[in-house]
């Protein structure tokens, strides 16, 4: 079905359409929608406080970027809250665009952006593990007690289908971010705001270019693959992905709550 019009404004033409809602939406409704939902996932999980001190951990690719740009724009209504911004990204003259695009939403906010090198992955698994790594020692170092993570519906679920395979390398960081997102989870030290909106929403809100390199990032290994085939079920099932979350929730909260 095609629109002509935002079903929520009734006044711009729809960039995005939500199937499991059938509502279609203008840039602006999108991006309030998106940041509305953040902020629900914030306060019905208890992810941050005002006194918080957070790191807010961007990898090198594109849904992290406009996630820091929404995540900055609701934190500036908390102005006791302390956030450092943090790119984790290999040494690479490669990833200067991605570091100008996300220095220029910190400057808008009068925010500075720190970038640190991690070593050079062509995996988004090794990615995500080295990059919450630096940010674990930086935090502890800095005195930082919480670690933001742009993590996506669609990432989470393929990382929680996923973990049965991974490497041992990568299993422990990957272990941390997948029980931080279970209701009774004592793992306070991650947040995952973004876990209930899909990278496709994100990205259509915000409207930042992708760059080859972050294209790479998410294609070039087989996690992306698995990630790809359950946004391909989401769009012939509308709201699968949120049924598979709350699943991977409670199956997370039988076998592990108890182990941490």
């Amino acid at each position: 079905m095609k629109f002509a019009i935002c079903s929520v404004c009734g006044l711009r033409p729809p960039i995005y359409v939500k199937r499991s809602s059938g509502m279609a939406y203008c840039t602006l409704c999108l991006r309030n929608a998106v940041e509305r939902s953040i902020k629900k996932t914030i306060r019905r999980l208890e992810l941050l406080s005002p006194t918080d001190r957070i790191i807010a951990l961007v990898r090198p690719c594109v849904e992290d970027i406009c996630f820091l740009s929404l995540f900055l724009e609701i934190e500036s209504e908390f102005r006791m809250v302390k956030v450092k911004p943090l790119l984790a990204v290999p040494s690479s003259p490669d990833y200067d665009l991605l570091y100008s695009t996300a220095n220029s939403i910190c400057k808008a906010h009068k925010i500075e952006l720190h970038r640190v090198k991690i070593p050079s992955s062509r995996s988004c698994l090794s990615c995500t593990s080295n990059a919450m790594n630096m940010a674990l020692k930086i935090a502890k170092r800095a005195n930082y007690n919480k670690i933001v993570m742009p993590v996506t519906l669609d990432e989470y679920c393929s990382l929680a289908l996923a973990y049965p395979v991974i490497s041992q390398r990568d299993m422990r960081p990957l272990r941390g971010l997948l029980l931080s997102a279970l209701p009774q989870s004592s793992n306070r030290h991650l947040a995952l705001p973004a876990i209930e909106v899909l990278s496709a929403e994100l990205i259509a809100a915000v409207q930042i270019p992708e760059t080859p390199q972050a294209c790479s990032m998410k294609s070039s290994s087989w996690i992306g693959k698995l990630r790809r085939l359950l946004l391909d079920l989401e769009g012939q099932r509308a709201g699968s992905l949120m049924g598979l979350l709350r699943t991977l929730q409670k199956i997370g909260s039988l076998l592990f709550t108890e182990a941490i």
